[in-house]
């Protein structure tokens, strides 16, 4: 146990709420855990680009599943990293507030019954994103809302 003070936050969800999130956390953990696999088996089996179950519409490229898998695999590594954590602050009695850069405020117990490994509230999630999908200097915004580096005229 760790030797941090446990938070207001953390005290005040009820026990059978922290059993309700850690059991999410491990069911999601398990089905990450599965994709994995799945991958691993995508990718040691690539298809031969021949159809299957009656499709002759395959467009994809013999290399794309092989992308994808590997893309599943990242993602669901992510996800239980996250999990990982989630689990270790439920642990050290500060699960349920924001980590992001000081903020401290609650995460509302709808967010993290939704997203229960989310580490930031929802304010804090949406400055992120907002950041993220912002232009880069350098890009250009069309008005067709498309993003990208266009030469100017």
């Amino acid at each position: 146990m760790s030797t941090q003070p446990v938070s207001e936050r953390t005290r005040s969800l009820s026990e059978k709420f922290k059993r309700q999130i850690i059991e999410k956390l491990r069911e999601e953990s398990a089905l990450c855990q599965e994709r994995i696999e799945r991958a691993k088996i995508n990718i040691a089996t690539p298809d031969d680009g021949s159809a299957k179950n009656g499709d002759t519409h395959v467009d994809a490229s013999p290399s794309e599943p092989t992308e994808v898998s590997i893309a599943v695999m990242a993602g669901s590594t992510r996800t239980i990293a996250r999990i990982t954590v989630a689990l270790r602050r439920i642990e050290e009695g500060t699960y349920g507030v924001c980590k992001e850069n000081g903020c401290g405020r609650d995460i509302t117990e709808n967010r993290l019954l939704a997203l229960p490994h989310a580490s930031r509230c929802i304010d804090c999630a949406n400055k992120d994103e907002q950041k993220r999908l912002r232009p880069r200097p350098g890009t250009q915004v069309t008005r067709a809302g498309s993003v990208g580096t266009y030469p100017r005229i």
